[in-house]
């Protein structure tokens, strides 16, 4: 199961979504051209079941289920406002 879920992180990892999150937040990115770019996956990673298990698991162990501390906090910002400008649910982007 943990290298299914390794398989699943990869594109949260591999291609750097919480420091392009970082750079959104700072401000460093334009909302518009993050969200151009980077809202698809970042959703559609965001809303997989089993990395939300993963993330929730993660942040307990941790004990840091929110605030700046949980993990990938910035990437789950920009993800769920990515969802909200689209318009969005987990469900729909499950559905597709």
């Amino acid at each position: 199961m943990r290298i299914v879920i390794r398989i699943l992180l990869w594109p949260l990892w591999g291609t750097n979504y919480d420091q392009v999150a970082r750079l959104w937040q700072d401000g460093l990115v334009e909302e518009r051209m993050a969200y151009g770019e980077f809202s698809y996956e970042a959703e559609k990673i965001w809303c997989n079941e089993d990395i939300q298990k993963f993330i929730l698991d993660s942040k307990k162990r941790d004990g840091h289920l929110r605030g700046y501390q949980s993990l990938l906090h910035r990437f789950e910002q920009m993800a769920t406002r990515f969802l909200n400008m689209h318009g969005a649910t987990c469900k729909d982007m499950n559905e597709k």
